[in-house]
């Protein structure tokens, strides 16, 4: 029959393997704890980037779209006496232009990814072909 040392004894590894496991199950809480705040943080970045690019963007639009009427006007009035109608419809050509030209661009820049995700891309293996200073 085993004395009651023999059971203190048998129990203690008992016990710190739980303890092992309570602090192992505790610091995998504190890492999904700061994966959650990381991206809370990053989502954070990303809503003011694109509050910033959203408010230029517009300022942009506004002001381009203020002096294309002032030179249209300009360029109708200088030649209203002569060559009006050519003016109109070549204004209205250069802008359609711009305005192809611009979704385009946006187009472009929707599929374009975010900085961040580019942040994260896999970083590329040395081949045992590269010298060893190369900077690929």
């Amino acid at each position: 029959m085993p004395c009651d040392e023999d059971r203190g004894r048998g129990s203690r590894p008992v016990a710190g393997l739980f303890e092992a496991a309570r602090r192992f199950l505790a610091s995998g809480v504190d890492m999904a704890r700061l994966r959650v705040e990381l991206l809370r943080v990053e989502a954070q970045e990303e809503i003011a980037r694109l509050c910033g690019t959203l408010l230029f963007g517009t300022l942009a639009l506004l002001f381009f779209t203020l002096a294309t009427i002032c030179a249209s006007v300009l360029l109708v009035t200088a030649l209203w006496d002569t060559h009006r109608l050519w003016a109109l419809g070549g204004l209205a050509l250069f802008h359609l232009l711009i305005a192809i030209v611009l979704v385009l661009a946006l187009r472009r820049r929707a599929t374009r990814r975010a900085p961040s995700s580019r942040r994260n891309a896999p970083v590329p293996r040395r081949r045992a072909t590269d010298p060893p200073d190369s900077r690929w």
